[in-house]
């Protein structure tokens, strides 16, 4: 009983990590595909895999980024939040930052 208690446990573990990997991958190509598939505006928000970038490489991202880049993240942003994208705590609050808000 153990045993079939402890492997139920790991794949209902593995189940939600690989559905989070999916989640946030979703939301970097579905943001992507607000500014012509560039992934430099996304790249801003988030890696390669959707994992929020740490403060100080957004930041420091954001700062090296061009007036139109900042547009189209915002834009990409405005888009995300009309079409209710769910996305980390962390993402909706840099978008604020980007739209200026």
């Amino acid at each position: 009983m153990k045993k079939l208690l402890c492997t139920a446990a790991a794949i209902a573990f593995l189940s939600t990590s690989a559905f989070a990997a999916s989640s946030a991958l979703d939301v970097r190509t579905k943001m992507m595909s607000y500014n012509e598939s560039d992934p430099s505006i996304v790249d801003i928000l988030m890696d390669e895999q959707g994992n929020d970038r740490e403060e100080s490489d957004f930041m420091a991202r954001m700062t090296a980024a061009t007036p139109d880049q900042q547009k189209m993240l915002m834009d990409a942003c405005t888009k995300a939040q009309e079409e209710k994208v769910t996305f980390s705590d962390m993402v909706q609050a840099r978008c604020k930052i980007a739209s200026g808000n």
